[in-house]
């Protein structure tokens, strides 16, 4: 399922100008490559999302995403999606490190 953030407090620079942002995710069941089809729907290119887990989205996107099915969530599902993804690509500490 792709989802966006309401973006609280976050902020990006567009065109030399700080602008509200929100972030464009999926979560830890979906494919990456789902996340990055989705994202160039909305005009976004793969490398922009630079080997993270997600995109940032002006808020013009956002409500483009939104448009094109995207699922709005709260800054607390929001975080709650992304522990589950670190839990998905953490690494076990071997023994004695």
């Amino acid at each position: 399922m792709i989802y966006v953030d309401s973006g609280e407090g976050r902020k990006m620079i567009v065109r030399l100008h700080e602008t509200p942002a929100c972030r464009l995710f999926v979560d830890a069941d979906t494919p990456l490559e789902e996340l990055d089809a989705f994202a160039e729907r909305l005009g976004l290119v793969p490398r922009y999302r630079r080997g993270c887990l997600h995109y940032d989205l002006s808020w013009g996107k956002r409500l483009e995403a939104l448009r094109k099915g995207a699922t709005a969530v709260t800054p607390k599902q929001a975080g709650a999606i992304f522990k589950r993804w670190e839990k998905k690509i953490s690494v076990p500490k071997s023994e004695g490190a």
